[in-house]
């Protein structure tokens, strides 16, 4: 993960005050020069995956925000940005994080109210009619009702992440060694050089996931899915166990689970190979 932001979470933005409650996603609308635009709203029913808002701290303080639509098992990122000549908040593609906004996040009795940083602070507000568009060009912002999703990382080291939804969440050089993760989803999340070493990830799911350097030392791997995923360059540096691991339609010729010679063999007995260039 790039030094200068962290994951801190992921949370569903309602909306305070109406019933039903609307939630924050993505959709698109038709502009007048019939192009298609991709904007934030405040319009969807209910509070799936989609609608889970991924943040990550940086480290010059503030928030980048980030949303996920995935379709077909695909996934579309975007950061968070300002729209500057109509006050809107708006996306760019993941990979233009130099273009994102920044954000705090206030919580309160009243909600949690979201403010832009933007030189001086501006406030978000929305609105639950036909568009939910998000603005900043009211001196009042509106409270939205968050709610929390995953805990961050820091809170997933401290008292283990067993189940916690990281799909599509960017790690890239975390260390996790050590910390108990049996069930948690990591669907197409970005593991490049991530340490994995002693953690028990039993049951975890890592299909999709960018794998380049991820280390699983002494890590229990019994029923992790990493079905269909690249592990040519994945270090598995002998896994405490891998009984049931599923490595179904994988991609990783001259994969090695193990230790040649080692005085104790791996237990990968119900493993799952079927479909997989190993």
């Amino acid at each position: 993960m790039p030094s200068e932001y962290v994951f801190a979470g992921k949370k569903a933005f309602g909306s305070d005050g109406t019933a039903p409650r609307l939630w924050l996603t993505v959709a698109e609308f038709e502009s007048d020069a019939a192009e298609t635009i991709t904007l934030p709203v405040v319009r969807a029913t209910s509070a799936g995956y989609d609608q889970r808002v991924i943040a990550y701290a940086r480290s010059g303080g503030g928030m980048l925000l980030q949303m996920v639509r995935v379709r077909g098992g695909v996934a579309e990122r975007w950061w968070l940005s300002l729209i500057r000549a109509l006050g809107w908040i708006g996306l760019v593609p993941e990979s233009e994080p130099q273009n994102a906004a920044a954000f705090e996040l206030e919580t309160s009795a009243g909600g949690t109210l979201l403010t832009l940083l933007d030189g001086a602070k501006r406030p978000v507000s929305y609105t639950t009619g036909a568009s939910g568009i998000l603005t900043v060009t009211t001196p009042a912002g509106r409270a939205f009702v968050a709610e929390r999703a995953t805990p961050s990382l820091a809170e997933i080291r401290a008292s283990g992440g067993n189940g916690a939804d990281l799909g599509d969440v960017d790690l890239r050089g975390e260390s996790l060694a050590g910390v108990k993760l049996a069930g948690a989803s990591f669907l197409r999340g970005s593991l490049q050089q991530t340490v994995f070493d002693n953690a028990d990830l039993t049951g975890a799911v890592f299909a999709g996931a960018a794998l380049e350097a991820t280390s699983f030392a002494a890590a229990t791997l019994d029923r992790a899915n990493f079905s269909a995923t690249t592990v040519a360059a994945t270090r598995w540096n002998a896994p405490k166990s891998a009984r049931g691991i599923v490595l179904a339609g994988c991609n990783g010729a001259g994969t090695r689970l193990g230790i040649p010679n080692a005085r104790a063999l791996l237990d990968a007995s119900g493993a799952d190979l079927s479909g997989a260039d190993l």
